[in-house]
């Protein structure tokens, strides 16, 4: 299901990955492709933050309203010479995806049993079975939300509800409608988080005259791109601080998954080995990725981020005889790319339906905010 939302088609609007380290920006036009204006990037960060008095409880929105202002700011200039005469950037609508670590997606597996397995099913019993199925669904959102995240059901926001899959009997149908049979399993797609969080970033974006239409999670983007080409695999958007795994059978979505590890923890890696700053150490984590170190400084960042990698190799050990695919921040990492095995990191060229005019999204780190704006 596309996410149709703008009131003129080819009138730019704004895609905004808030991740767990970065914001990411890009300005976009549709028409018949995906036009990339503009793009930006900027690190959450609480350096430049301190001797300042600022409460504790706001320092995290104050680093990401920065980030989203640096952001977007670039990603405005870049879009510049791309405008059509006399067109401005201004109260752009957005569409907005969210820390993964808040704004969670899980797929739950519902049943319905039938009474009167003989008969087949009208309207009237498809509308029933469909709202008792995901009404289901959101009781037990709310169960997780409060048994890993803490949240009573009030605190919690649902901001997608999707069946992606139907069977009867075993057997895989596209509509019950029609159908005939007892046991009746649904797989549902379900994106939520806290309310807190969710009103605290579209305050900071209405406070930047930035209008959110569509908060999505790249679950969303996955099932909705990769279903057409009946793809198995797994997909693995490696970000900071969280790493978030895709299970995709014949196209269908079946898992997603949270590990707690990503690039931030190779960075801290290099902080606490060489006594750097976070920032000199991400540069050097970057540069080293690159290839771009000298040969004796690129040893030393391979043997300090070697217990990080055998950390990494048993998180995802299990999925290695799947074909698997990378995106995301980190995945240029020689110690990410070395302990999968069929790997393939996603590109921008993947997709002909993309045109970059800004010719800045090539590394894989683009790819999660490319996607979402594929809805």
């Amino acid at each position: 299901m596309e996410l149709r939302f703008l009131k003129k088609k080819d009138k730019p609007f704004l895609v905004l990955d808030i991740g767990t380290e970065a914001v990411k920006s890009l300005i976009v036009r549709k028409d018949s492709k995906i036009r990339i204006l503009g793009s930006g990037i900027s690190y959450i960060e609480e350096e430049g933050y301190f001797g300042k008095s600022i409460p504790a409880g706001d320092l995290e929105i104050e680093t990401i309203k920065r980030a989203i202002e640096n952001s977007v700011k670039e990603a405005s200039i870049s879009a510049m010479p791309f405008l059509k005469k006399g067109e401005k950037l201004e109260n752009l609508e957005v569409l907005l995806s969210l820390n993964p670590k808040k704004l969670r997606a899980q797929v739950l597996e519902e049943v319905s049993i039938r009474e009167e397995k003989e008969k087949k099913i009208k309207k009237s019993e498809k509308k029933a079975i469909l709202q008792n199925v995901l009404e289901s669904a959101k009781k037990d959102t709310f169960k997780v939300g409060l048994n890993k995240l803490g949240f009573l059901a009030e605190d919690i926001e649902i901001v997608y509800l999707e069946v992606l899959n139907r069977e009867i009997e075993g057997y895989s149908i596209p509509n019950i409608l029609g159908c005939q049979g007892k046991d009746l399993i649904f797989k549902i797609l379900v994106v939520f988080g806290p309310k807190s969080y969710i009103d605290g970033i579209k305050k900071i974006l209405n406070d930047l005259d930035l209008k959110v239409l569509k908060i999505v999670h790249l679950s969303q983007a996955i099932k909705s791109i990769f279903n057409k080409k009946n793809q198995d695999g797994i997909f693995f958007d490696v970000g900071g601080e969280i790493t978030q795994m895709f299970l995709l059978d014949r196209g269908i979505l079946n898992k997603v998954e949270l590990f707690e590890r990503g690039g931030d923890d190779f960075t801290e890696s290099i902080f606490s080995e060489l006594n750097l700053s976070k920032r000199d150490a991400r540069i050097l984590k970057e540069r080293y990725s690159n290839k771009s170190l000298d040969p004796e400084t690129a040893l030393r960042i391979k043997k300090t981020l070697s217990s990080e990698k055998e950390l990494w190799r048993k998180t995802i050990e299990k999925y290695q005889k799947s074909l698997v695919f990378l995106f995301g921040g980190s995945v240029s990492l020689p110690e990410i790319k070395d302990v999968l095995e069929n790997k393939k990191i996603v590109c921008i060229k993947n997709f002909k339906q993309i045109e970059d005019l800004s010719k800045k999204t090539k590394e894989p780190q683009f790819i999660p905010v490319i996607l979402t704006s594929l809805l």
